[in-house]
This record gives C-alpha cells, sequence and structure tokens, in this order.
C-alpha cells in the first residue's frame, strides 16, 4: 500500500510536460527502490522498538530525542517561538489599551 501511494504521489506531481515513459520510468524505479528499501527499514524499526523494552511510551521516547539535542538549537527554537507570540501580545495589548483610553477619553468628556 506504502509503495502505490508512494507511486501514485509522484505520479501526480510530476508536471503535465513529463512524457508518460519518463513518467512511468520515474514511478518504477520509485517502487523497486521501495521494494528494496522498506522491508529492511521496518525489521530496524521492529528491533529498536522491541530493544527498548516493551514498557516503551511515548514520552520516553519525546525525551530521549530532547536530550540528544544540542542544547543551543533547543534554546533558539524556544526563543523563536516565544519572540513570535510575545510579539502577538504585545500587540494586543497595545490594541487593547487603545481602546481602553478612547472609551476613558469618551467618558471623560461627557
Amino acid at each position: 500500500m506504502i509503495i502505490e501511494v508512494a507511486r501514485r504521489r509522484l505520479l501526480e506531481r510530476l508536471p503535465a510536460f513529463f512524457p508518460p515513459g519518463l513518467k512511468e520510468a520515474a514511478g518504477k524505479t520509485v517502487e523497486e527502490t521501495l521494494r528494496r528499501e522498506i522491508a529492511p527499514a521496518l525489521k530496524d524499526l521492529e528491533a529498536e522498538l522491541t530493544g527498548a523494552g516493551s514498557n516503551l511510551s511515548l514520552g520516553q521516547m519525546v525525551a530521549e530525542k530532547i536530550n540528544t539535542l544540542d542544547l543551543k538549537k533547543v534554546e533558539n527554537i524556544i526563543l523563536e517561538v516565544a519572540s513570535r507570540e510575545l510579539r502577538y501580545i504585545e500587540l494586543l495589548g497595545g490594541v487593547l489599551g487603545l481602546c481602553i483610553g478612547l472609551v476613558q477619553a469618551i467618558l471623560a468628556g461627557r
């Protein structure tokens, strides 16, 4: 099923100006490569999962992956996301402050 989906998606995404023979050759190449590589990859994955133990949880896997990351890289990712979110909070605060100021000015003018 994986091979068929990959082949179909490849053929759908190739530009229309590609000759049909070239599209078919590319599809066959992808199919042959996947047939050759999927079985060993699945066996490696199975061995990794069984080697990790039966009590392996998703949380443990994520924690292990995060622990192997470079600390500077993690810090940069967090700062990038936080700065983007803080920018929206600042903008929202400015708009809210403007609205409150206008309402106070209108009420004080009466």
